[in-house]
């Protein structure tokens, strides 16, 4: 699980970053600043929508994701919101986050972490 979260850290960040630098903020405090509010929601909403356990199945886990990081991101989007982050973001920020986090998330829950469990597997 600390790898995962670890993960999901990165995940989060590099979304983040990915955004700031496409829109030319290339200032690495800019970026952390905000990414924080997005990892505080993370980070305090994943645990409690149980994305650190065992799941039933892939189809289970896809909508427990997407949920889970809807809820984290509007949780995100109200920290940034409030004085002690920059907010003044147009709607369609939120609505950017919460769809290309919640396919970020996804595909590296999904995906990329199956592939190194996988990975490792093979190579003992």
């Amino acid at each position: 699980m600390p790898a995962l979260a670890v993960g999901d850290l990165v995940v989060v960040v590099a979304l983040v970053a990915v955004g700031a630098i496409h829109h030319g903020r290339t200032d690495p405090l800019h970026i952390l600043s905000a990414a924080v509010p997005f990892v505080a929601g993370w980070f305090v909403i994943s645990p409690l929508a149980g994305a650190y356990g065992d799941y039933p199945s892939r189809r289970n886990e896809l909508f427990a994701l997407l949920g889970t990081w809807e809820v984290a991101a509007l949780v995100g989007l109200g920290i940034r919101s409030t004085r002690l982050f920059a907010g003044d973001s147009p709607p369609s920020f939120g609505f950017v986050m919460i769809l290309l986090g919640g396919f970020t998330v996804v595909l590296w829950r999904l995906v990329f972490v199956r592939l190194l469990v996988a990975v490792v597997r093979w190579t003992r």
